[in-house]
């Protein structure tokens, strides 16, 4: 009897909080292919337009844009091995000034001035020819056996630098970020 008690003061408690995993937008397709002997991703998304962070953004803070993805080999007997992950990030300011955002790619450090941010959501929503991984490196070392792969596509974009009480919010408020569904996609050999 307790336990049904203890249980239901924890899913009332847990229940505003229900929501946080719901996508704000979808990844609809993502193509992985060959290339000179490399496997490489190219996919499209749309960022939707919040309110919160492009107020954020126009009131001096910074938003970050993190594409992640994810690839794990099958496995029968064991728990799939994880064998990837990559980070495509980027850091969007914008400057009342001069009237413009700027994009900086974080792995590359590469900045790049835009005149209105849906073409920044547009450029970061085109990824294009991205180097996953070696095609020699899927295969078995032992005996040549080719295995099944799959991986995982995700985006967040969220607000910077924000005070401590109001990030920790942000992890359980779906106001203060943007963030797409968990794509799950198959690698053909």
């Amino acid at each position: 009897m307790r336990f049904y008690k203890y249980l239901s003061i924890f899913l009332i408690t847990i229940a505003p909080f229900s929501g946080v995993q719901s996508a704000d937008f979808k990844i609809q397709k993502t193509k992985i292919y060959l290339k000179k002997e490399v496997y490489y991703l190219s996919t499209n998304f749309k960022i939707p337009h919040k309110k919160a962070p492009i107020a954020a953004l126009k009131n001096g803070a910074a938003l970050s844009a993190l594409i992640s993805i994810d690839m794990y080999k099958n496995r029968v007997l064991w728990r799939d091995k994880h064998i990837l992950n990559l980070k495509q990030e980027y850091k969007i300011q914008y400057y009342n000034l001069a009237n413009l955002f700027q994009l900086t790619n974080i792995n590359t450090n590469k900045k790049t001035n835009f005149s209105k941010l849906r073409d920044v959501f547009a450029f970061i929503g085109t990824l294009r020819d991205l180097p996953l991984i070696d095609k020699i490196l899927l295969l078995d070392s032992k005996n040549g056996i080719k295995n099944e792969y799959y991986g995982f596509l995700s985006v967040l974009v969220s607000i910077e630098n924000m005070p401590l009480s109001t990030k920790s919010y942000s992890f359980f408020s779906s106001d203060l970020q943007i963030k797409s569904n968990r794509l799950k996609w198959l690698l053909e050999q």
